[in-house]
């Protein structure tokens, strides 16, 4: 972390490229870690609620941090997440989808549906060229029984 609050948005840059927009997330970065040398002796909090207070962490990021960094069986909801239960007709309103997927997803078994619902919403029930005719969930998906011909 004290590396990172010492280095210049720059060299950072240069270790995130690949990720696109890099020079961009270097600055807010820098400036998380810095945040955190000064503020939490150079750790990364381990609740929700303190790391929503961080800036640019939003409930997602908190969760993803919770999940991997301090093995927490957390429920992490992104918009692929969003998108497939709105599809298959299980989710009308968007802040009710916690509580929904903490009643349905059993413990222990919460980061690996988030994995799979990321891979499934990257190759099949994609946010375009969606491939409805190859899914698995085309019997019971609302969207898929809409929009075919």
């Amino acid at each position: 972390m004290q590396d990172m609050a010492k280095a210049s948005s720059k060299q950072i840059a240069e270790l995130i490229r690949p990720s696109g927009m890099y020079n961009v997330k270097a600055e807010r970065l820098q400036k998380l870690a810095r945040i955190l040398m000064d503020q939490h002796n150079g750790k990364v909090p381990q609740s929700r609620d303190e790391l929503l207070k961080l800036p640019g962490i939003g409930e997602y990021a908190a969760d993803v941090v919770l999940a991997w960094a301090f093995n927490r069986d957390v429920i992490m909801i992104d918009t692929n997440v969003y998108r497939i239960l709105k599809r298959v007709g299980l989710m009308k309103e968007e802040k009710v989808t916690r509580g929904l997927l903490e009643k349905i997803i059993p413990r222990g078994y919460r980061k690996r549906f988030n994995l799979i619902f990321i891979e499934f919403g990257g190759l099949v029930c994609k946010p375009i060229k969606l491939l409805c005719y190859e899914c698995v969930l085309r019997e019971i998906c609302q969207y898929a029984k809409d929009h075919s011909s």
